[in-house]
């Protein structure tokens, strides 16, 4: 049974646990951003509480230890701004609504440089990661994007909900590479919620089929494609993905009783574990979910990267970071073996 929404969870202790935004029924508004325990999905309370008609669409870990959450007016498409969330509740603007034009704000993330990034109506806008003083558009080549992640490899991955496509992008200069997957390759049909795992294979919710496509970025390939059992109604809409401290794959799942379901998955099939954590209705749309955890550092994450699981630490430096980047490639065929995550195509299902 879902737990019952209480507020609560203020307390002045580095932020760490399982965070989602909840988002008020079919309208999609009155978002807030609550907190589960990291280890059993079990209920915590309200970490922030609503900012007015807002729904929030993406969240990220910011290298200061603070959350970052993207609001926009459901009802006018407007209103656009990020808005950082302290370890107490506390909600204060980051990045003033409209920036660089910005109206509906999805995805986030900090990138390699320390700058956050936004998946918006405008493209991928990147402002300053200490400031939010605009810094332009970074990359164009999207059709209405949803959410976006730096992979391991170093580019900017960016799932395009119309355009039934995944984007990719060169991380340091925006640069167009193509697409990881064509417009409507492999039936992808309106991708939202990226993940990646450990070896650098691209998970991708897609909304409409309740599939979870799984790529091989570094050859541009299906590995897999899995259908959900129970969820291929249409009633249920799968939303969003994240790989969790204990490397299993999580999917949020809008349920056709009006709730959500965080489930748990196995990463190299596809079955379901078991139910990690649970809203009752009208508690829908739960996009940007995310893990901080110490623990997340066998996922080889670091704060502020788009892995959906953050180490709860500062940044390294950008010199540093790039060695790290540098040592996780050369541990990938090592990973893939031990954590069962292989890389060979398998066909699609």
């Amino acid at each position: 049974m879902a737990a019952a929404l209480v507020t609560g969870s203020a307390n002045a202790a580095p932020i760490q646990g399982f965070f989602t935004p909840a988002n008020n029924g079919s309208t999609a508004t009155d978002g807030r951003i609550l907190e589960f325990d990291v280890s059993n999905g079990q209920f915590v309370g309200v970490l922030a509480t609503p900012q007015g008609d807002s729904q929030i669409s993406g969240m990220t870990y910011g290298p200061d230890g603070n959350l970052y959450a993207s609001y926009w007016n459901a009802a006018t498409n407007s209103n656009g701004r990020i808005l950082r969330v302290a370890p107490d509740g506390t909600a204060t603007p980051f990045v003033a609504a409209g920036s660089g034009g910005m109206q509906v704000p999805t995805g986030l993330t900090f990138g390699p440089d320390g700058n956050l990034y936004a998946a918006t109506n405008q493209g991928v806008l990147r402002f300053d990661g200490s400031t939010g003083g605009f810094l332009g558009v970074f990359a164009n080549a999207v059709v209405i994007p949803q959410d976006l992640l730096f992979g391991t490899d170093g580019h900017l991955y960016v799932s395009n909900g119309v355009g039934d496509s995944i984007s990719r992008f060169d991380g340091q200069t925006g640069a167009f590479l193509g697409y990881l997957v064509s417009p409507g390759a492999y039936g992808l049909d309106a991708p939202i919620g990226l993940t990646m795992a450990p070896n650098g294979d691209l998970y991708v919710a897609s909304f409409p089929t309740n599939r979870i496509y799984r790529f091989n970025t570094l050859l541009g390939s299906s590995v897999s494609v899995f259908d959900l059992p129970g969820l291929v109604d249409g009633t249920d809409t799968l939303l969003d993905l994240a790989f969790g401290p204990d490397q299993s794959l999580y999917a949020s799942v809008r349920s056709n009783t009006g709730g959500t379901d965080f489930l748990r998955l196995d990463a190299a099939t596809g079955a379901i574990q078991g139910i990690f954590a649970q809203l009752a209705g009208p508690s829908t749309f739960n996009t940007g979910m995310l893990f901080v955890d110490a623990a997340c550092a066998s996922l080889g994450a670091a704060a502020g990267q788009a892995s959906s699981c953050f180490v709860s630490a500062q940044v390294p430096e950008p010199e540093t970071l790039a060695l790290v980047l540098v040592g996780c490639s050369l541990l990938t065929t090592i990973r893939r073996r031990r954590n069962g995550f292989t890389s060979s195509p398998q066909p699609i299902q």
